[in-house]
């Protein structure tokens, strides 16, 4: 009992924690006051207790691991000094080393119980390798232990006088207590190398990561195949993100259209929306510092729109806020749609992004001149209700059906950094490949005070290379288009558009600032002559 006093430190209990004098105290108290000692055999013993901990300690590294190798050296000398000295002074040092021997021979069979008990454990591959061989172990060898070694204390309360009765059950409590301790050292270092092992023994039989995947199934992808949502999955993962930023920018080259698309928006309303975007700084919901902004002029429309065509722009987008556009002020963006169709003809395409829109309403802005009508569905089905409560992801997925039967181009894209999974992410491109999205919009999250994402932590740059290439390989004649949040980075979207990106959102966004136009320019220019080289 001593001996595990001292030397036992992994103890989680305050007297186990406590410095070695403390300890001897409390063990010169108990043995004067509890067993009846004289004070001289007391501090004897606390001073014999002290002095072999603290050897054992020393020639082990003063650690437990190193004890455990030194037990087997030890172990008799200890149990002979036990049994002679604390047990039964009366007896010999030969009669002491042979019970010596017959416990450290229970000792090692109580071991060899242990390992057979690991061993089949191992062989079963159990989750709970290390705590179930250890309680089994427990309940095997301590139980019927303790109660045999209690036999031996009672038979020696009835055989003794009352003077030497102290010394045997002092004694046979001692032996046990020894023996167990030693027991229980073995068992951990058992419990220590199994855990090791069967470590061991699952990375080998991990799978060889299959170096020619992302090379077959880039192939694969340019010559028109599809990929399943495992194979996305390890794409997103793929552990070399140069290789996998490479593979998606030849798939790109492949089969994308030529040229880079820049995108210019008209906020064409702002503020005052119905929904409860998590996301939105214009939801009213909200208590952000968005302004409200009453539907747009025409005049001041094609200001903004002949500023685009200047700085390179393609397209153009024609954005409201709210659920869904109507009355005098759909009428107004109709108006708007023509004026800028009849003033730039084909230099400008049209594109409407003005909520969900029923099929008689899309009629109308495909009339008016729009070539493209925009919906994000935002995330994945499963996580949308997390970002939204007042529609659903279905009432969005209907919209954009109707979009395509309306034979308008579908513009639908994804926010990312909302919290989501990389599941969620690839669940989003999949779904954008089934409703045949020709543009898909990525937004990076720009948490805005006041709305309930305020206090998100930004996306990391490699997760977003990640997203744009998944989205490459998942929708490879897509436009995949950098949208809000590509001023967060140094190089402005540079690295992404070599990534699997080929279009962007240049100019200002909606309730954020945007790149400048003139570095937009400049980056196409450069940009066109790698898309060339192929």
């Amino acid at each position: 009992m001593e001996l595990a006093l001292f030397s036992y430190r992994r103890g989680s209990s305050p007297l186990h924690k406590a410095p070695a004098f403390l300890k001897m105290i409390f063990l010169f108290a108990l043995n004067f006051f509890v067993f009846w000692e004289s004070p001289r055999t007391a501090a004897l013993r606390c001073a014999l207790a002290f002095l072999a901990s603290a050897a054992l300690f020393f020639l082990s590294g003063a650690n437990w691991k190193g004890l455990l190798k030194l037990r087997f050296v030890f172990y008799i000398g200890l149990m002979v000094f036990a049994l002679k000295i604390i047990g039964s002074p009366a007896a010999s040092w030969a009669e002491s080393a042979a019970y010596a021997l017959l416990y450290t021979a229970r000792f090692f069979v109580s071991a060899l119980a242990a390992q057979c008990v690991f061993e089949t454990t191992t062989m079963l591959q159990m989750q709970e390798a290390l705590r179930l061989p250890l309680v089994v172990t427990l309940a095997i060898n301590f139980i019927p232990q303790i109660f045999s070694e209690w036999q031996k204390i009672k038979l020696a309360a009835r055989s003794r006088t009352s003077a030497r009765r102290r010394k045997s059950l002092f004694g046979a409590a001692s032996i046990a207590l020894f023996e167990m301790q030693a027991l229980l050292f073995v068992m951990l270092e058992k419990a220590e190398t199994k855990r090791k092992a069967l470590e061991n023994r699952r990375q080998a039989a991990a799978p060889v990561p299959d170096q020619n995947f992302l090379e077959r199934t880039k192939n694969k992808v340019i010559h028109g195949g599809k990929i399943k949502k495992s194979e996305a999955l390890k794409i997103y993962n793929w552990p070399n993100l140069d290789e996998l930023k490479s593979a998606a920018f030849q798939i790109t080259q492949k089969r994308a259209a030529k040229k880079i698309s820049a995108c210019a928006l008209i906020n064409a309303k702002q503020g005052k929306c119905s929904e409860d975007c998590k996301y939105c700084a214009q939801s009213a919901h909200w208590n952000s510092s968005c302004q409200t902004k009453e539907m747009i002029e025409v005049s001041a429309a094609l200001k903004i729109a002949s500023q685009a065509v200047e700085n390179g722009a393609e397209r153009i987008c024609v954005i409201t806020s709210g659920r869904d556009l109507n009355g005098k002020d759909f009428e107004k963006a109709l108006q708007i749609i023509r004026a800028i169709k009849e003033k730039f003809g084909g230099r400008l395409k049209v594109c409407a992004s003005l909520g969900l829109l029923d099929t008689k309403r899309l009629l109308a802005v495909k009339e008016a001149g729009a070539s493209r009508a925009a919906n994000n569905l935002e995330t994945s089905e499963k996580y949308f209700p997390k970002i939204c409560s007042t529609h659903t992801y279905r009432q969005k997925r209907r919209v954009v059906k109707s979009i395509k039967k309306c034979g308008l181009e579908l513009c639908s894209g994804c926010i990312i950094g909302m919290g989501e999974s990389v599941r969620d992410r690839i669940d989003a491109a999949f779904a954008f490949r089934k409703i045949g999205a020709d543009s898909i919009p990525v937004n990076v999250l720009s948490p805005v005070k006041g709305t309930p994402f305020e206090s998100l932590p930004p996306l990391a740059d490699e997760d977003f290379y990640r997203t744009i290439a998944m989205l490459r390989f998942v929708n490879p004649k897509s436009q995949i288009r950098l949208a809000a949040g590509r001023k967060n980075f140094s190089d402005n979207g540079k690295e992404a558009l070599l990534s699997g990106a080929k279009a962007f959102v240049t100019g200002g966004l909606l309730t954020l600032s945007g790149t400048e136009e003139n570095s937009d320019l400049k980056m196409i220019e450069e940009l066109e002559a790698r898309f060339s080289c192929k």
